[in-house]
């Protein structure tokens, strides 16, 4: 057996039986739920990025998660000032951050004072540790007169080196969009400019209206390189940028209509992100579907109400499961967890909660390992309850004369007031016929009873040790 191998057996022993309180009598086992194959636990979470996490994604492969955080630091004076209109802007932070799942550290590959940038889109291009964000970044005004410019860039993130580059800076626009494949590492930069009529009302008011727009769209590479604008045909109105079955893009526009009362008609372009081209579908395109991820776990988020006195709150709960039927079907993964998601190969789990994001490994086995694992974690719970259970009746025998009760005395009543709780007494059988420790010629021999366990029983000894007994 390899030694990672024993170690992780040892942890996951020392996991369940720290899940093991005494009331139960036993390890609890909502950590680990069995498929039709194999046990799956979830392990304890780790803090991905702490404070204002309000958006995170895995990256294809499942090393990386994106992040977009707005951390406000509060203080009694900040909501004091926020209040009172004294403060326009609170103190804290807008950032994207990286989560490298591989190397268990985090990265702020790009920051910026509150009220000084914000994070507009964040997209991964599949395929690729690269991902593309829609940035806003206000700066100072140049001279006093001069009120702040705000300006729009597009960030090409390497999450792989944590380096951050600048493709695209502008004056801030009227609007940005950005879309990626679903299957393929690009992405469609899309930008749309309306274009104004001025009409005179009859009380000779001056108007503008919305003539037209101008659709202009951008292919962002995998590089970072911007390929050559192209532009929507004139009349067609771009309802949406939607994805082939083979990740290329379909153009959904509205052909408006030049008369009153026409309805405007659907039309679907074909884009050639290469050429630039666009050719009109004959028929309805054949659009993206999501495949199957294949996995035998699923996420599934429930409620709990949580009550104290007259005030309760509803706390959302989450859940791994199997997909198929079995005899432990789910496993806890977080109280108060939203917006979770699955590593694309099912090695994690990624959800929010109280602001920050968590990442909780899972761990796979075989049924038969984990058999075994939970049956070594029940001789260890035993083995403890004996331990205690030992220690009580010395104690009792410390407070009556050195004396040790007989097996048909009320031994549960006896040692009851030298333990934490009843549950102890679970599996538990006195065998010792009682009398004096001064007469207990060899303690280490001596049995004062066991607790039974899985294929055998934790001997109590009257020196106070435990010992393993198979039945076997």
């Amino acid at each position: 057996m390899r030694k990672p191998y024993i170690l992780q057996c040892a942890f996951l022993i020392v996991l369940l039986c720290r899940q093991a309180p005494a009331q139960v009598g036993g390890p609890q086992r909502e950590s680990f739920l069995l498929t039709d194959k194999e046990a799956i636990g979830v392990l304890p979470p780790e803090v991905a990025a702490a404070g204002g996490v309000e958006w995170a994604k895995w990256s294809s492969d499942g090393r990386f998660v994106l992040m977009r955080r707005t951390a406000i630091r509060f203080t009694p004076d900040v909501l004091k000032g926020l209040l009172t209109y004294t403060l326009k802007t609170p103190p804290g932070e807008v950032a994207i951050t990286v989560w490298d799942n591989v190397a268990h550290k985090a990265q702020d590959v790009w920051k910026r004072p509150m009220g000084k940038g914000n994070v507009e889109r964040l997209e991964w291009l599949p395929g690729s540790s690269v991902a593309l964000a829609i940035v806003d970044t206000t700066e100072p005004a140049k001279t006093p007169n001069d009120p702040p410019e705000t300006r729009r860039g597009i960030l090409r993130i390497n999450a792989e080196t944590g380096i951050t580059r600048v493709v695209l800076d502008q004056p801030q626009t009227y609007f940005w969009q950005l879309d990626s494949s679903p299957s393929k590492p690009f992405a469609i930069l899309r930008h749309d400019d309306p274009e104004y009529s001025t009409e005179t009302q009859a009380d000779g008011k001056v108007v503008q209206r919305i003539k037209a727009w101008n659709h202009m769209l951008a292919v962002i590479q995998e590089s970072g390189v911007i390929c050559q604008p192209m532009r929507v045909p004139d009349g067609l109105v771009l309802a949406e940028i939607a994805w082939s079955q083979q990740g290329d893009s379909i153009l959904h526009c509205m052909d408006w209509p030049r008369q009153p009362k026409q309805k405007p008609v659907p039309r679907y372009l074909s884009l050639d992100v290469r050429t630039g081209s666009m050719k009109p579908y004959a028929n309805t395109p054949d659009f993206y579907k999501r495949p199957p991820d294949g996995l035998p776990i699923r996420l599934k988020s429930s409620s709990t109400i949580a009550k104290e006195g007259d005030i309760s709150r509803t706390l959302p709960t989450l859940w791994l499961e199997s997909v198929t039927t079995s005899s432990q079907p789910r496993a806890f993964v977080a109280a108060d967890a939203q917006e979770a998601e699955l590593s694309p190969s099912g090695e994690s789990v990624l959800y929010r909660s109280n602001g920050a994001a968590w990442v909780a490994q899972l761990i796979r086995m075989s049924k038969e390992d984990y058999a075994k694992i939970v049956e070594q974690a029940l001789r260890t719970v035993a083995l403890s309850k004996g331990k205690q259970l030992g220690l009580a009746a010395m104690m009792y025998a410390q407070d009556y004369d050195e004396v040790l009760p007989g097996a048909s005395a009320d031994i549960n009543g006896k040692l009851e007031p030298y333990l934490q709780t009843n549950a102890l007494f679970d599996g538990f059988v006195y065998t010792f016929a009682g009398g004096a420790l001064k007469d207990i010629g060899e303690p280490s021999t001596t049995e004062l009873g066991y607790v039974m366990g899985p294929g055998g029983r934790a001997v109590i000894f009257a020196d106070g040790h435990v010992t393993w007994r198979s039945d076997k």
